[in-house]
């Protein structure tokens, strides 16, 4: 007995040993040994270097540190490629993570299929805004702090979009601001703008040229709104931004920074018309 329970602990361990430092197929991640990998661990510790050599079991990175680091291949948890461009003295600038709207307006750039996010403005506004495939999106808005007194909210939004990539750097957009706002007595009041937009440039570095046209229950209304908008990344983790709006009896115009990281951004700037300005702030979350 004693005997058979030692060859089961022995088997085991072996086992164990074997799923431990068993061949995984590196081919699966299309290595090669010219571009730049950033690779997550299961840990979800992230490493970024050239390979320098990979078999069954391991790949060699090396950092930018000039760092020699060998990784488990069954230690992997995702492999991305990074372009070229997105290494600049030797440090990986990630993607703008917010590249799909300014402050309150859109580009036509769109978000991919199962890309989302969630902004809050001035502590007022909310709303979510989910890629349903590569070039549809749909999302809502609302106002938290009237059902956070127990009373209904001011107004909801439905913000359908639709974008793509026409040739390289070229996006084209279209989509719809429908809301009703409520009244005290509960009476909800619909009306909206259908826009279409024209964006130049890449997640970076872009400009939008938009126009909007404004409807009610009694249909579409004479005259049209104008958006000409902007970002330039300056830094690793910083952009300027700009959107401004032109009506009919005023314009509205903004500028500010948007600091971010991978998953964050959070935007300081100023709104003003007619000689007066206020502040605005937001912030996104992406997934």
């Amino acid at each position: 007995m004693k005997t058979l329970l030692k060859i089961l602990i022995i088997s085991i361990l072996v086992a164990k040993t074997g799923d431990l430092y068993s061949q995984i197929d590196p081919h699966q991640y299309d290595f090669d040994t010219v571009g730049y990998y950033l690779i997550e661990l299961v840990n979800e510790d992230k490493i970024l270097g050239k390979v320098l050599s990979y078999d069954e079991t391991h790949v060699v990175l090396q950092t930018s540190a000039l760092l020699r680091v060998e990784v488990p291949l069954d230690r992997i948890k995702e492999v991305e490629k990074v372009k070229s461009e997105s290494i600049k003295s030797g440090r990986y600038w990630f993607d703008n993570p917010n590249p799909t709207r300014y402050l309150l307006s859109t580009s036509a750039i769109p978000l991919k299929k199962g890309e989302g996010y969630f902004q809050n403005a001035l502590l007022f506004v909310n709303s979510i805004n989910i890629g349903v495939s590569n070039h549809f999106a749909i999302g809502g808005a609302t106002e938290l702090a009237s059902p956070m007194n127990g009373q209904r909210p001011l107004f909801v939004a439905l913000t359908p979009k639709v974008g793509l990539e026409t040739t390289e750097n070229v996006y084209l957009g279209a989509g719809l601001l429908h809301m009703s706002f409520s009244d005290w007595e509960g009476n909800w009041t619909p009306f909206g703008v259908a826009y279409g937009v024209t964006t130049l440039g890449n997640l970076d570095n872009n400009f939008s040229l938009g126009m909007g046209w404004g409807y009610d229950e009694d249909g579409f209304q004479s005259g049209t709104t104008v958006t000409v908008s902007g970002m330039l990344r300056i830094a690793r983790k910083a952009s300027f931004i700009s959107e401004n709006w032109i009506l009919q009896d005023v314009t509205i115009w903004s500028m500010g920074v948007r600091f971010f990281g991978e998953k964050i951004a959070v935007d300081l700037a100023f709104m003003g018309a007619e000689g007066a300005a206020f502040p605005f702030v937001d912030f996104v979350v992406k997934w």
